[in-house]
């Protein structure tokens, strides 16, 4: 298994912004999360696609 670094995690979160094509608006943003979710999380791909917003403490704007 290959751990990414920071760097090469940042480059990735990046390039979801800059996807073209039919439908990339929608996903660019759903890849940078699925991403950035399975980085920052430490999840494996099936627990963050399992994932819903009920089962996140996501902590007050600000």
């Amino acid at each position: 298994m290959i751990i990414p670094n920071g760097d090469q995690v940042a480059r990735l979160l990046d390039a979801c912004q800059t996807l073209t094509g039919t439908h990339a608006r929608q996903r660019g943003p759903r890849l940078r999360a699925f991403f950035a979710v399975m980085y920052y999380a430490e999840c494996r791909p099936s627990e963050v696609i399992a994932l819903r917003e009920a089962d996140c403490y996501l902590p007050a704007p600000g």
